[in-house]
């Protein structure tokens, strides 16, 4: 009975379309699933307004309805659908911006780590070095936008007025949670490639080899602990594996 129940509620077209008072029950289910997402894409409802943002959960959760216990979790597909709808992905920017809202929800939501400072580093033996992985924090992740996207959304949030905005190029961009606030900050090529090979699970000496593609040789050695120094700062490193 309850599995006919929320088949009528989530499929309008439900052959046991029959009983009266559903709609109300629609309705319900929609305009809750709608609060959550303008709460989850509170920049995608600014673009669109109320109710372009209602016809856009409409449309969403008819491809995607809920299916997890958490309404939490209800937003997760919302970036690739936009981005592959002939009606929403035409609004310049919506399905990026959705995906970095999205990307910054779950981090915001990931799991707390502890984080290795700059006195763990200098605490590891000379001749440990080479062989040495870092693991990084659970609350980061690399992602490639417009560069112009996370501007634009702090412009959205600060209620700003935003003309039609234009993409432009992608580049890879580090988003972490350090204590309780999510961060981002742009990547040049060789911090890009850095951080992808710790992902890998390269050691430090592998690291350094994927550097030389950026910088001359006797350069790596300042770079890397560049790097490892920014790294440090930023707290994304969970934990130093000599």
């Amino acid at each position: 009975m309850q599995r006919r129940f929320m088949a009528q509620v989530v499929s309008p077209d439900s052959p046991e379309d029959t009983l009266l008072g559903m709609q109300a029950y629609r309705d319900a289910y929609l305009l809750r699933i709608d609060e959550a997402l303008r709460t989850d894409f509170s920049a995608v409802h600014q673009i669109l307004g109320d109710d372009d943002m209602l016809a856009l959960s409409a449309d969403y959760i008819e491809q995607h309805p809920s299916d997890n216990p958490s309404i939490r979790w209800v937003g997760h597909s919302m970036a690739a659908f936009i981005a592959e709808s002939r009606h929403w992905s035409r609004v310049p920017l919506l399905a990026a911006i959705a995906q970095f809202e999205w990307t910054k929800s779950t981090l915001f939501d990931a799991a707390d780590a502890q984080v290795a400072t700059l006195e763990d580093l200098q605490a590891i033996a000379p001749e440990l070095w080479a062989g040495m992985r870092l693991e990084l924090v659970p609350a980061l992740n690399l992602i490639e936008l417009p560069a112009n996207v996370p501007p634009l959304w702090q412009q959205l949030n600060n209620l700003e007025n935003v003309s039609s905005p234009i993409a432009e190029h992608d580049v890879p961009w580090l988003m972490w949670r350090k204590d309780l606030a999510v961060n981002w900050r742009s990547l040049d090529e060789a911090e890009y490639a850095a951080l992808q090979a710790v992902i890998s699970g390269a050691n430090f000496a592998e690291i350094c080899q994927q550097l030389v593609n950026f910088v001359e040789e006797e350069q790596v050695p300042t770079l890397a602990m560049q790097l490892l120094l920014q790294w440090c700062n930023d707290q994304i490193i969970s934990t130093l594996h000599p």
